[in-house]
């Protein structure tokens, strides 16, 4: 008895680890894109990278012949290399000054400014929050990270002229 216990209490937890081991490196890849791409997302550029306590904020586009998007998601390093955590895209084809997008799943809101006179861009939900205004191979990206939602909707506003008042409804 005294054996098979013993050889159970070391068993068990090699196993655990093996397994560990085995899900860890097939789903990890040796590039932020390559771990984008598992997700079925045919990335062309990587515009930005913001490094935080979670992981990695990454800002990406795809495009095919009929339409564009601008995607964002959270991706973690490993000890075997990247894996995608979450994230999404949205449409960029629509005519408009200001796009936004709400990733629950990671508590990020992001777009893109069409309009280039936007120097500002302030997020009310409870409280305000300053979003960050990057510019990134061309493309006027913001965001917010992490933000807290509380209430029913997220209120844009936009310092430019005019200025561009949005509600994001959740």
């Amino acid at each position: 008895m005294k054996k098979t216990l013993s050889f159970s209490a070391w068993i068990l937890p090699l196993l655990i680890l093996l397994y560990w081991v085995i899900t860890s490196s097939i789903h990890s890849y040796a590039t932020i894109e390559e771990a984008i791409i598992s997700e079925g997302k045919n990335v062309n550029s990587i515009l930005y990278l913001e490094k935080t306590d979670s992981g990695t904020i990454v800002f990406y586009t795809i495009a095919n012949d009929k339409q564009s998007w601008v995607g964002a998601g959270l991706v973690k390093e490993n000890y075997f290399g990247w894996h995608w955590v979450n994230g999404g895209l949205y449409s960029s084809d629509i005519k408009q000054d200001l796009y936004s997008n709400y990733l629950p799943s990671i508590s990020l809101l992001y777009g893109e400014i069409k309009n280039g006179k936007v120097d500002e861009i302030k997020v009310a939900n409870g409280k305000i929050y300053d979003a960050k205004i990057i510019k990134a191979n061309g493309t006027l990206l913001w965001f917010v990270y992490p933000l807290r939602v509380e209430g029913k909707y997220i209120d844009i506003k936009a310092n430019s002229n005019p200025p561009i008042d949005m509600r994001y409804e959740l």
